[in-house]
């Protein structure tokens, strides 16, 4: 996969899980201020970002295919 999109998501991922942790904690010990929507939606942003690392890597598999097959020409 190449860095220069695997790093992004890679941070992204990071971030997001982070904050969602942080929801959790501020929902489980704080004073309440966070909420589930607040988890949902780090927890989907999470979700978002390994679909993409996903989508990236079928289309890298697809070009490779469409490489190969144009090459036997």
């Amino acid at each position: 996969m190449r860095w220069f999109f695997h790093l992004p998501l890679t941070i992204s991922f990071g971030v997001a899980t982070i904050i969602t942790l942080s929801y959790l904690y501020e929902m489980t010990f704080g004073h309440g201020r966070a909420s589930w929507f607040n988890v949902l939606t780090g927890v989907g942003f999470m979700v978002a970002c390994v679909g993409f690392h996903y989508f990236y890597k079928f289309i890298e598999k697809l070009g490779e295919k469409i490489e190969g097959k144009n090459n036997k020409r």
